[in-house]
C-alpha cells in the first residue's frame, strides 16, 4: 500500500495492512477494506446504491476509449428529466474552472491558497477541485462515497497528466486518517448530501492539522433568489422538510433523498459545536465566473447590492461559504 502512512482505520483508527493484494485490513478489529481498481474503499457500510455495481462496471469497460465528458454522460440517471442531465452535463464541463472559483471564494475566506504538503477535498466528486489545486500542494487527496465518481475523477486527472493526486473510497462522516493531518479541507455542494451533518464537521476539523482551515459551502434552505440547486425548483425550502419529498415527485417525477439543505440559524449553530474560530460569508463573485466582459460589467454593478445582502438579508440569500479554522501550528 504505497500511502499506507495516510490512513488509519475509519472504525476504530487502528493500524493497517495490505493483507493481500486487493484488501487491506485494520490489525486491531479485522475489519477488511477492499481496493477497487486501485482505488482503496474505506467505507464501514458498503451498500449497492443505484447499482453501482454495474454503474463502476459500464464506466470500466468504457475507459480506454472514451473521454471524461463521454463517460459523465454514460453515467447520468436515465430516468432523470431532460433539463437536470443538462445542468449536470453543464457543471461537469466546468469541473476544473469551479475548482480554481474554490481557491478564490477560500481566499476571501482568510486563507490564501499559497501551497503546502496536504490538501483533502471531501467529496471530491469527478476531481475539478484536485485538478485546480494540485500546483500548489504536494499532494492532493480526493476522498468521495461514490466510487463510479472517483473513477470519473481518475479519468479527468489522467487526460490532465495529474501524477500527486490520491482518490479514496470514504464516509465524510468516518474518515480514514489520523489526527491533524491536512493543511487546507475543502468540501464543495457536500455538507447537503451528508446523513449525519455534525458529524462531517466534526471528521473535518479532527484530520484537519492546527493553523489550517477546513472550508466548505451551503445551500441556503430559504433562499428567495433562486431555485433549488438540485432539482431546479423554486423556494421548496419553505415547505415543511415531509412535504418537499412529494413536491418534487409530483412537479419533477424524481426522487427526492438524501438532500438536507440547511438554514442560516442551522449552518451557525452547528459551527458554533465545532470550532471556536470561523467565518460565515454570503455569495462570492469570483473572476473566473464571469468571463466575458459583458459578465464582468453586470458582476460590477451588482456586486455592492451582493455585499449589502450578504449583510442585511443573510437569513435569505442563496448559500453560505464557510471556513472553520483550527488555532495552533
Amino acid at each position: 500500500m504505497a500511502d499506507e502512512l495516510l490512513y488509519v482505520c475509519p472504525r476504530c483508527r487502528g493500524s493497517l495492512l495490505l493483507e493481500k493484494e486487493n484488501v487491506i485490513r485494520c490489525v486491531s478489529c479485522s475489519l477488511d477494506f477492499p481496493i477497487h481498481s486501485g482505488i482503496p474503499d474505506f467505507r464501514i457500510q458498503r451498500d449497492d446504491d443505484e447499482g453501482e455495481t454495474e454503474r463502476v462496471k459500464r464506466l470500466l469497460d468504457s475507459y480506454h476509449r472514451a473521454s471524461f465528458l463521454e463517460l459523465v454522460e454514460l453515467n447520468l440517471n436515465p430516468q432523470a428529466p431532460d433539463d437536470l442531465k443538462e445542468l449536470d452535463v453543464e457543471y461537469e464541463r466546468r469541473n476544473v474552472e469551479r475548482g480554481r472559483e474554490r481557491a478564490f471564494v477560500i481566499s476571501k475566506l482568510g486563507f490564501p491558497v499559497e501551497g503546502g504538503e496536504l490538501f483533502l477535498d471531501l467529496g471530491c466528486g469527478t476531481g475539478g477541485a484536485l485538478a485546480a489545486f494540485s500546483p500548489f500542494f504536494s499532494r492532493v487527496v480526493g476522498v468521495d462515497i461514490s466510487l463510479p465518481d472517483l473513477i470519473l475523477a481518475r479519468k479527468l486527472l489522467d487526460e490532465l497528466s495529474i501524477d500527486n493526486a490520491v482518490l479514496i473510497c470514504a464516509s465524510a462522516e468516518a474518515l480514514p486518517f489520523p489526527d491533524d493531518l491536512f493543511d487546507l479541507i475543502n468540501a464543495t455542494d457536500v455538507i447537503e448530501h451528508i446523513r449525519d451533518q455534525k458529524a462531517f464537521l466534526r471528521e473535518g476539523y479532527r484530520v484537519l492539522r492546527p493553523g489550517g482551515a477546513f472550508c466548505f459551502n451551503s445551500p441556503n434552505r430559504f433562499n428567495v433568489f433562486g431555485p433549488e440547486p438540485h432539482v431546479n425548483l423554486w423556494w421548496i425550502g419553505f415547505l415543511p422538510r415531509k412535504l418537499m419529498k412529494g413536491y418534487v415527485k409530483f412537479r419533477k417525477g424524481i426522487e427526492y433523498s438524501g438532500i438536507k439543505l440547511l438554514s442560516y440559524r442551522e449552518v451557525k449553530r452547528m459551527v458554533d459545536e465545532v470550532a471556536d474560530s470561523y467565518e460565515i460569508k454570503g455569495a462570492v463573485i469570483a473572476p473566473s465566473s464571469c468571463p466575458n466582459s459583458l459578465k464582468r460589467r453586470i458582476a460590477g454593478k451588482i456586486g455592492p447590492a451582493v455585499e449589502i445582502a450578504n449583510l442585511f438579508l443573510k437569513p435569505l440569500i442563496p448559500g453560505y461559504q464557510i471556513a472553520v479554522f483550527k488555532e495552533g501550528g
